[in-house]
């Protein structure tokens, strides 16, 4: 993620980021990015050990659990296959 990557809303005060606690996401070279920037970009980091609170940890599990735990594959075409429809079956979903 770089601050130029963001979306920019020229009627908003301060834009908010929500991160994991990867150390990847705490470098030197975001903060300092935002120091130079003034980006008015506010970093808010999820607590360690808390993937519930991490959406794609979720997804991470169910796909392990539906299909990566389940069957030995045994090629890998047929191993991306199930998770091409697996991700096919989520997007079918209605949240609403």
């Amino acid at each position: 993620m770089t601050l130029n990557s963001l979306p920019r809303r020229p009627y908003a005060r301060r834009s908010h980021v929500i991160c994991s606690n990867d150390s990847s996401y705490r470098s030197g070279t975001l903060r300092t990015s935002m120091r130079e920037t003034k980006s008015g970009v506010k970093i808010t980091y999820l607590p360690a050990y808390s993937p519930n609170l991490n959406l794609i940890e979720r997804l991470w599990k169910y796909l392990r659990r539906e299909v990566i735990d389940t069957t030995d594959y045994p090629s890998f075409k047929e191993f991306t296959s199930a998770i091409l429809s697996f991700f096919q079956r989520r997007r079918n979903i209605k949240t609403n």
